[in-house]
């Protein structure tokens, strides 16, 4: 995977975005987004992908890390 750094510093991956994720929000939501992009200098898409990105990922740590637990578990009993 190449990466390229642009003169606004965000990182490009040599991927190419295909796919189209749509949500219905409430104008109370839509807002926060926006306000919380803002004050992260990002646009409102940017803010939205790195958020449900880390979400996912720790959802997914998370869920393997009590698997480990229960497993370790049932070594010991």
């Amino acid at each position: 995977m190449s990466s390229t750094v642009t003169k606004s510093n965000k990182v490009k991956t040599g991927r190419s975005k295909v796919e189209r994720l749509e949500a219905r929000i409430s104008k109370e939501q839509k807002e926060l987004f926006q306000r919380a992009a803002d004050l992260q200098g990002r646009s409102l898409t940017d803010f939205v992908i790195a958020s449900v990105l880390d979400a996912a990922k720790r959802a997914i740590k998370e869920h393997e890390i009590m698997m480990l637990s229960v497993r370790d578990r049932e070594v010991f009993v």
